[in-house]
């Protein structure tokens, strides 16, 4: 009984594909001499086959975008980022008008101090110069963020436009790929739609058993993993393999 339940604990890893190959094989082999343990995980493999014929549930198309916009709203509300938006807010608007209007009222009190001056003396008064600062003496706009990296297609200027990764997702056994972070090769040509860039990427993949698989394929944009930080950009795909 203690074997029996060592055994009925590595169900879900066992169709998962989650167990090593000698660990598999251990389980094959109680499974094929213990009737009990046989009936329980045909059960598990039934409830398993009813939840893959529901199908995937379709997500909204905005789904990921409207995750991405909440996550980065929550990271942004820490009071070192509150401040330097106010700062922002400071620097691209009231800045540059408080400098032009401390300019032009230092050289408006200059000229009205020295015509009076030069009235007073009963001299003939001088051409007036306003020394207003050129406008391009003023400080343009600098934002803090930018969504726009100085090398198009790199994030400052390292990383590959597209990184593809394959993985095994469940099945009975292991799968080997030839190259599972095989290259994104660049397609020439006008590009569909809005999009700035496309590619293939070619790889080869090994069953060690006969079965029903499930392969998972990340694609990741120039950011990389995770986004660096910025959850942008990403998606994700299953591909159902049956060998027989």
């Amino acid at each position: 009984m203690s074997s029996c339940n060592t055994i009925r604990a590595q169900f879900s890893d066992y169709l998962d594909g989650n167990l090593t190959g000698v660990a598999m094989q251990s389980v094959a082999g109680h499974l094929a001499g213990c009737g009990d343990c046989a009936e329980e995980f045909g059960q598990w493999r039934s409830m398993q086959q009813s939840l893959a014929n529901l199908g995937p549930v379709r997500p909204p198309a905005e789904l990921a975008l409207r995750i991405r916009v909440a996550l980065s709203q929550e990271l942004s509300k820490t009071p070192r980022n509150a401040f330097a938006g106010w700062k922002v807010r400071w620097q691209n608007t009231v800045a540059p008008f408080l400098l032009q209007a401390s300019a032009g009222l230092a050289s408006s009190l200059v000229l009205v101090g020295t015509m009076a001056f030069l009235i007073g003396a009963f001299a003939a008064p001088e051409p007036a110069s306003a020394r207003d600062e050129p406008l391009g003496m003023a400080t343009s706009p600098r934002f803090l963020y930018s969504t726009v990296e100085a090398n198009a297609g790199t994030v400052s200027g390292k990383g590959a436009p597209v990184t593809v990764t394959w993985r095994l997702f469940r099945g009975p056994a292991d799968v080997k790929f030839a190259n599972d972070k095989p290259v994104a090769e660049k397609i020439e040509g006008k590009m569909p739609g809005i999009a700035t860039y496309a590619g293939k990427a070619e790889t080869t993949a090994t069953f060690s058993e006969p079965g029903d698989y499930i392969l998972w394929v990340t694609l990741n944009d120039m950011s990389g993993d995770g986004g660096r930080g910025f959850q942008c950009c990403w998606t994700t795909a299953q591909l159902r393999v049956s060998v027989r």
